[in-house]
This record gives structure tokens, sequence and C-alpha cells, in this order.
């Protein structure tokens, strides 16, 4: 596995170079969906979005680590914004969606009428985001990081890597992984994914994290689907007629959540197989 930089008389990319390249990519991918016109942007569009902030994210952390005095929380603000509001938007699309290929919005017309209307507000607070002046609010921030790529070196790379892959072993020592240690889970190897995909594209051990992130995933869908469930049968009078379904519903979630966990917690006992013996950044 090695990233090799192109070099020549006149041209040399380093790794701040690179960084910066690729935020540069993300910030693209977040104004060009951000000035869709509203009926023209797709589900796909909101998962991209959300990606393109979790890569920045993902580079954010990388350029704390190489410089302690980077101001993250500040400079996060506006796409942690963005990425909430997309965040719950997602949330309901994927609930639908889901109702939907269990043939379900026909038996529960109540709650599908709630989900298209909380669906619609979601929509409408995200589109009175996505506007000029909330794109120049990015760019204007985006300013704050671009001085920190400078720090970014092959050495603090790998030890950035090497901090990510202990707290991951951390968690997974133990042989009773809990539920929000799995959440943590998720957000870490992220980090470790997105930062290894700027700086070692061709590392082989992509293919194995991706199925682990996938279970984790599918695994995290349930849980946010099953808690929408539950809060329609705590709250009686959103869907009177339909809590018997809703329950049942509720009580499927529950069972296949459960399962993909425990499909989890079995994963990450061989998980040092393909995380926790890597050949560093062979970066000249």
């Amino acid at each position: 596995m090695e990233y090799q930089q192109i070099q020549s008389p006149s041209f040399y990319i380093n790794e701040a170079s690179v960084s910066k390249t690729y935020f540069t990519k993300q910030l693209n991918t977040i104004e060009i969906i951000l000035k869709k016109r509203s009926r023209k942007i797709s589900q796909k569009d909101i998962h991209e979005l959300r990606i393109a902030v979790k890569k920045i994210k993902s580079l954010s952390a990388l350029v704390l680590f190489c410089e302690p005095g980077f101001r993250i929380r500040k400079f996060m603000k506006p796409f942690k914004k963005i990425f909430t509001v997309a965040g719950k938007l997602r949330e309901l699309q994927l609930e639908k969606s889901r109702l939907k290929k269990m043939q379900l919005l026909g038996s529960l017309k109540d709650y599908s009428h709630h989900l298209k209307s909380r669906l619609k507000k979601k929509k409408h607070l995200f589109f009175s985001l996505a506007n000029a002046k909330f794109i120049r609010k990015l760019q204007k921030r985006s300013k704050m990081i671009l001085s920190g790529f400078d720090s970014v070196s092959k050495t603090l790379i790998n030890r950035f890597l090497e901090e990510k892959r202990n707290e991951i072993s951390g968690l997974v020592a133990t042989a009773n992984l809990k539920e929000n240690d799995a959440h943590r889970l998720r957000k870490i190897l992220k980090e470790l994914y997105y930062t290894l995909i700027i700086f070692d594209a061709k590392d082989t051990r992509f293919k194995n994290i991706d199925g682990f992130q996938q279970l984790l995933g599918q695994w995290h869908n349930d849980v946010v689907l099953k808690n929408y469930l539950q809060k329609a049968l705590d709250d009686k009078d959103e869907a009177k007629k339909e809590l018997k379904i809703i329950s049942e519903v509720r009580d499927k979630i529950s069972f296949e959540s459960n399962f993909l966990f425990q499909q989890i917690k079995a994963a990450t006992h061989g998980i040092d197989s393909f995380l926790f013996k890597p050949r560093k950044l062979s970066i000249p």
C-alpha cells in the first residue's frame, strides 16, 4: 500500500496540497447540491451531501491532531448545522422507503400522513438553509482550515491513524460491546476510513472496512426507525387506529436490529486481522 506523490522540477505534491485539494472537492460537492432547485434535489443528493460533510469532519480532525490550536468547533459549526438538518430529512426518507418496501404505507394511512407532514417540514427547513447566504458562510468559515493543512505531514498522518486504531481497539477490547460503543465505533471508523482514502486509496483493507461499516449502518438505520415507531406508540393520539400494526412493526425492526448487533459483536472479534496490523503510509 503506497501513496505516491508526483514530483518534477516544477511541480511537487505534498500532504498539505493533497489535503487542500480533497477539502476543496468536498466543499464544491456541498455547494453544487445546495445550489440545486428544491425539485431537483434527490434523496441521493442528501446522502452525498452528508458524506461530503463527514469527509470534511474527518479531515478537520486530522488538522486538529496536527495543529492543536485549530478551532474545530467554530469551523465545523455551519457544516454541522446543514449536516444535522439533512440527517433528519434522510432519516425520514429512509423510514418512508423502508415502510414502502415492507408494503405497510397502505395499512398505516394515519402514520403515513404524519410521516409525510414531518418530511415536508424537514424539507422546508433544509431549503431555508440552502441559499447563497449560507453558501457564503461556508466559504468564509472554510478559510479557517486552509493554513492548518500546512501542518499535515506523513509522520503526523501515521500517528493520527494509529490513534484511531487504538481508540477502536479500546472499544472492541471487551467481548461485550455496548450500543453506545457501537455508535462511537462507527464515528471513529469513518475518521480512519476517510483519512486512508485521502492518502492511501489503494489500501487493500477497504473492502473489509466497507463491509463492516455497511453492517454498522444497517444497524443504525434500524435503531433510528425503531425509535420513531416507539415515539408514535408513546404518543397514542398520533395514530390511534394503527397502534397494533405499529407495535408489530416496531417489534420486527427491534428483532432485526438485535440480530444485526450480534453480527457486529461477532465481527469485532476478527477486526484486528484487517485493521490493527497495517503497514504505515509509505509517502516519499
